[in-house]
């Protein structure tokens, strides 16, 4: 009976481990801080050990890349309103959380990229929203942009690479979508929506934040390029996942291989 339990124990714990180990790590910003209602714009930050680029222009005070905000405002439409989601609140439904917000800035050039956590190499969802800025031009139009109407589209991105810059695939998401004949199908995005990034694939070094759309200029894109980003969240390795595996199990099998041996010799003796 004890070398039973003995047995169910470390069994027990083997899955224990490999479960701990698969668990999905939520990249959500809640390991940063801000004062109400502000932003920060300036520099390059992390969270949960996933990295987010920032280029900042301190003659012009413009920037690319990723800023972080927990700003409310869903009815100011403008370029002042830059830093604000659509739903006033955090990817946790939270009024006045902290989300990051994506700028592709074509002039510096500045992608928004996001550095995996160490040991993390598969993403699995992206939670997205649009900015007040970006909807309220999509829905009203202003100086540069037309309101979207039939057959118009804007959408972000998201791809993946290797650690030598590869890459290993990509997903799109339509942050605006009026291609339909169905007018009633004709959506702008202003919920928090689960982005699925499993058809990525794995061995992720880094994702970038890429825009498209169909009102487009003599210099690109009069859509704003912006996106608000509650959260994400990724696993590690498959592969490192198996070989931990692995290596337990061959603890467990060395171990039984022992008993079984003693049990033997104390037959003998």
């Amino acid at each position: 009976m004890k070398k039973t339990f003995t047995a169910i124990a470390i069994t027990a714990g083997l899955f224990f481990a490999v479960s701990q180990l698969a668990t999905a790590l939520v990249v959500d910003f809640s390991d940063l801080s801000l004062p109400t209602e502000s932003f920060s714009n300036n520099s390059s930050f992390s969270s949960a050990g996933a990295g987010f680029n920032n280029s900042y222009d301190t003659l012009y005070g413009s920037w690319g890349g990723f800023a972080y905000s927990n700003t409310t405002d869903v009815a100011t439409p403008g370029y002042a309103n830059q830093y604000s989601a659509i739903t006033g609140t955090s990817g946790s439904g939270v009024a006045g959380g902290i989300y990051a917000v994506g700028y592709q800035d074509t002039y510096s050039p500045t992608t928004p990229t996001i550095t995996m956590p160490l040991g993390y190499a598969e993403p699995v969802s992206i939670r997205l929203t649009n900015t007040t800025y970006t909807y309220l031009t999509l829905r009203d139009g202003n100086g540069f942009s037309v309101p979207f109407t039939d057959g118009d589209w804007f959408k972000v991105t998201i791809t993946g690479y290797s650690p030598s810059s590869v890459a290993v695939g990509s997903v799109d998401f339509y942050l605006a979508d009026f291609r339909s004949a169905i007018p009633s199908e004709h959506y702008i995005v202003n919920q928090w929506t689960d982005v699925d990034l499993t058809p990525i694939g794995t061995g992720v070094s880094y994702l970038t934040l890429e825009f498209a759309s169909t009102d487009t200029g003599a210099f690109g894109i009069n859509t704003p390029t912006y996106v608000a980003v509650g959260n994400l969240t990724v696993v590690p390795e498959p592969g490192a996942t198996g070989l931990f595996i692995f290596g337990l199990a061959g603890c467990f099998g060395m171990y039984l291989r022992l008993r079984i041996f003693r049990k033997s010799s104390s037959n003998l003796s």
